[in-house]
């Protein structure tokens, strides 16, 4: 028994690269425990004969267990050729669905500038037909103001629409760059990315843009579980815990269920250098807004807000409804959650694109001076909408 037990120990491991599989070992044991019957049997021989038959019966099995030894090297060539071939099959597979993908990626950044063109092209030709339209029956100052405020609202549209079509453009370029392997790549860490957000915009009449927002993504093992709009704490958003943000090629894409807009996050840096920046979200730079009104008529109407810079550009849009209060103090009771605003920036007030004879237009709200001042870190202004204009 201890010689059948080293035999199959030896041929174990001198045939551990191709013969290892569970009926291999049972067969050998089978055969050696066949041999050793035929070698009792004829232990009462004498020496001479006994040596013979010893020396055939060891010959016959030597040849049975070479032919066995062959038989799973065939099996197992078999299954390695198999294995090989259908790993290099998955992988043509993976690297065919990556392309695919990356394609697939290629196309939302191709779409997101054909929109923009699109806008700008109808925006200003509502522009255009509104300046040829103007009567010449109004007097001079009207005429002039009016026609000043147009201008004003399509340089400032204009502008921002060229910007955000040039970031765009200039993230797609960057993509390109990156080659198809870099992103099997497993990503953590803290990482500036790229935001874009497709939505309607008053200043151009409720059309749809998308804009690029510099943001800030926290990452765990290819997974996005924090995003910081403007890189601010203040600006988070819920997305990542409410559905599943796996980067696939470097996007994450989502979809607001209340505005049916759609937000895409694209990473470029960790798939461009080996030791991309780290970066941490911002305590300041953030102010806080709630808007209400105390005219029970115009609860639950639109209301936009617009930061401006110092050049009078548009860095931001966004619309809340109006709720209904009497007097600040009411609001915090509702306990409200305030909308982030950028501090350093002008705040312009708007009601919805109506109808004018002039063409269609949002209409300033009246609200107190101090109300269109910028905002200080982390304060929280209660804005009351005065007078909504309609």
């Amino acid at each position: 028994m201890r010689t059948l037990t080293t035999i199959c120990i030896l041929l174990f491991g001198i045939f551990s690269n191709a013969q290892t599989s569970q009926e291999f070992i049972q067969e050998l044991k089978t055969l050696r425990a066949e041999e050793n019957a035929e070698k009792r049997k004829v232990e009462g021989e004498s020496p001479n004969v006994r040596q013979a038959k010893l020396a055939n019966i060891s010959a016959k099995y030597q040849n049975l267990e070479n032919k066995l030894r062959v038989k799973y090297n065939q099996i197992e060539q078999k299954a390695k050729q198999q294995e090989e071939y259908q790993n290099s099959l998955n992988q043509q597979q993976q690297e065919q669905r990556r392309a695919n993908q990356q394609i697939y990626d290629q196309q939302v950044l191709t779409q997101m500038q054909q929109r923009q063109a699109q806008t700008q092209q109808l925006y200003q030709q509502e522009i255009s037909n509104t300046l040829g339209n103007l009567s010449n029956s109004l007097q001079a100052a009207a005429y002039n103001n009016i026609k000043r405020e147009i201008q004003r609202r399509e340089k400032v549209a204009t502008n921002f629409t060229r910007y955000n079509s040039g970031r765009i453009e200039k993230v797609k370029s960057l993509y390109n760059q990156i080659p198809s392997p870099n992103f099997d790549k497993n990503i953590s860490g803290q990482f500036n990315a790229h935001l874009f957000l497709q939505r309607r915009y008053s200043f151009i009449n409720n059309q749809e843009l998308v804009t690029e927002i510099p943001c800030l993504v926290i990452v765990k093992n290819n997974k996005v579980v924090n995003i910081y709009p403007y890189g601010k704490k203040g600006f988070e958003l819920e997305y990542p815990k409410l559905s599943a943000s796996c980067l696939s090629n470097g996007i994450v894409k989502y979809t607001d269920f209340n505005t049916l807009e759609s937000v895409t996050i694209v990473l470029l840096e960790p798939y461009l250098s080996d030791n991309p920046k780290q970066y941490s979200p911002l305590e300041n730079g953030t102010g806080y807004i709630t808007l209400y009104t105390s005219k029970r008529k115009d609860e639950g109407k639109t209301v936009w807000v617009q930061e401006i810079n110092n050049k009078g550009n548009i860095v931001r849009e966004v619309s809340t409804e109006l709720v209904y209060a009497k007097k600040e103090s009411e609001l915090e009771e509702m306990n409200i959650k305030p909308i982030p605003f950028n501090t350093g920036n002008e705040l312009y007030y708007f009601g919805e694109p109506v109808q004018t004879p002039y063409g269609t237009f949002p209409f300033f709200m009246k609200t107190s001076k101090s109300d269109t001042k910028e905002l200080d870190d982390n304060e929280k202004r209660f804005v009351e909408i005065k007078k909504y204009r309609d």
